[in-house]
């Protein structure tokens, strides 16, 4: 990839005292790709899309946008456009007006900047509502707003702080697909900050894990899911089942539980991941049953039961497997096998 294509971000550091909230942070996307930063609270996922909107100074690194470091800029000369967590929309402004805002201040001639606001407002389908206060509009409506008001002054890179958590779930999932429409259609480079797994896997082209101010994994979605990169990562995006064990050819022993095919790549002293919905609930006398045990407890969550299966001397399993018409019920014996989509995973300790 190269350095004048999207966002790079070098070595990138960042103190408040004597805490380090970035340590030596480097990533880079390509022109027209979504990042999501993830992590806990704390993690720095917020001080690094305010470092790249220039809203706090580093200490170290480079922050470069289509070739050029922009890390000394100040945030209005930054090809740069932020959508706040609240909106920031000017309550004493109609639509047309808050999105012609930053038109203004560049002092845009006025014919050109009635243009640019009627296309940014077509673009998030709100043209009929340019005329309407902030007051007069839905929870939606006003995220539309303020993604048109980033739009108009047609920035290299757009940055958002969780734009989505002030919406009701069913209203959070309509936005976040209308999200990545336009953002594809737009072909505008964007860094998300969410805390929504499920966001981050519907949104992004890459996901971004953190924890203390480091970058544990950078990795396409199914990288995260299907390969994570240390520990952390893996209990962040719940891998519930880690399993310590010893290898034997191409089979992992599992301590207390069995055997299961080693996946490529793993080294003696690694752990084998296994995601509850990568394992298949099975009759205890099905001969594809790769382990055996006893049903602790089970629980309906819509569609699927949550199965915890115990081996003894506290070793035990989570299985995520499709509704059946008889649940298992505790006390049951059951096989496990790795369902046919499923996968066990190399974790690093």
């Amino acid at each position: 990839m190269s350095d004048v294509d999207g966002l790079h971000v070098r070595g990138v550091v960042k103190k408040f005292g004597d805490m380090v909230a970035l340590r030596d942070v480097t990533f880079g996307l390509k022109r027209g790709e979504l990042l999501t930063l993830l992590g806990p609270s704390g993690c720095g996922k917020t001080t690094l899309l305010r470092a790249i909107g220039g809203f706090v100074d580093i200490h170290a690194g480079n922050i470069l946008v289509e070739g050029a470091d922009i890390g000394a800029l100040p945030p209005e000369r930054r090809p740069t456009a932020t959508v706040f967590q609240g909106y920031a929309l000017f309550p004493h402004m109609t639509v047309a007006e808050n999105v012609a805002y930053g038109l203004r201040l560049r002092r845009v001639p006025k014919a050109d900047l009635t243009a640019r606001v009627a296309r940014a407002l077509d673009s998030v389908q709100l043209s009929h509502l340019s005329d309407r206060m902030p007051s007069q509009l839905s929870g939606g409506q006003q995220q539309r707003v303020a993604l048109a008001r980033c739009f108009v002054i047609e920035p290299r890179v757009l940055l958002m702080d969780e734009p989505f958590s002030a919406l009701d779930r069913n209203l959070r999932e309509e936005m976040q697909v209308d999200l990545r429409k336009l953002q594809q259609r737009l072909g505008i480079t964007t860094v998300v900050v969410t805390h929504d797994q499920e966001e981050a896997y519907i949104l992004s082209d890459r996901v971004a894990i953190m924890k203390s101010g480091v970058l544990h994994q950078f990795d396409t979605p199914d990288g995260i899911y299907d390969r994570p990169a240390t520990r952390f990562v893996a209990d962040f995006t719940a891998m519930t089942n880690l399993l310590s064990g010893r290898l034997d050819g191409n089979m992992f022993h599992a301590d207390g539980i069995g055997a299961f095919p080693a996946p490529q790549g793993i080294r003696p002293g690694d752990l084998l991941g296994l995601r509850p919905e990568a394992l298949k609930l099975l009759p205890a006398d099905d001969p594809r049953a790769l382990v055996r045990g006893q049903v602790n407890f089970a629980v309906m969550t819509g569609a699927n039961a949550s199965v915890e299966v115990s081996f003894g001397d506290a070793a035990t399993l989570k299985v995520v497997a499709p509704r059946l018409p008889a649940p298992p019920k505790a006390g049951d014996r059951v096989g496990i096998a790795i369902s046919p989509r499923g996968r066990a995973t190399r974790v690093p300790v």
